[in-house]
């Protein structure tokens, strides 16, 4: 059974909200996600994990969102940073949903931000092309030009072996937009997270 990573920031949300978007390693997937298989000719840069929650018990609320079951997804796919070919083995595997214009498949970590923290797999989940599109590149490139540098926080995170979603990141895993200031989305969203 899968267990929490304590070194890991939780954003002091429920268990049952606990969902892990990457990972350092291999071993690091087995001991806090579940197992996984490499899918084939994916040069082991593509794999499909067995999600096993932390808090199986989603609330009534969360099965009231439309795209709510993401947070507990039972088979994930997940990536290397540097792998071209996610989309098309994202919808491979999930041959169900259609390969239309209007998704984006997403990579639930910033790949780049992934590379200068050794993390070495992404989770990635399909979402509507609006709601990529409102999460904007300017604050992921913030993070990554304020992060890639600050060896005292490099200090900081080097035990992690898996980083966990957000608030913000589980508006996008549950298809939701994230929005433009002032964010009132977020802000309704957060108390709904929270309460």
């Amino acid at each position: 059974m899968p267990v929490i990573d304590i070194n890991s920031p939780n954003h002091n949300l429920p268990l049952s909200l606990l969902t892990p978007i990457a990972a350092k390693d291999l071993s690091s997937i087995t001991n806090h996600i579940g197992n996984y298989t490499f899918i084939d000719g994916s040069d082991k840069k593509a794999l499909i994990v067995d999600w096993l929650p932390y808090d199986n018990k989603p609330s009534a609320k969360l099965q009231c969102l439309e795209h709510g079951d993401n947070i507990h997804q039972a088979k994930q796919v997940w990536v290397t940073p540097d792998f071209k070919g996610y989309r098309k083995c994202y919808f491979d595997y999930f041959s169900t949903i259609e390969n239309s214009y209007r998704l984006v498949v997403d990579h639930l970590f910033n790949r780049r931000l992934a590379k200068i923290w050794n993390y070495q797999y992404i989770r990635l989940i399909h979402i509507d092309r609006a709601v990529n599109s409102s999460s904007g590149r300017g604050q992921e490139n913030f993070s990554v030009d304020l992060m890639k540098d600050d060896t005292k926080y490099w200090m900081r995170i080097r035990d992690r072996n898996i980083s966990y979603a957000d608030p913000f990141d589980l508006l996008k895993i549950v298809n939701q937009k994230i929005g433009k200031h002032p964010y009132h989305s977020v802000s309704d969203m957060f108390a709904f997270w929270y309460s």
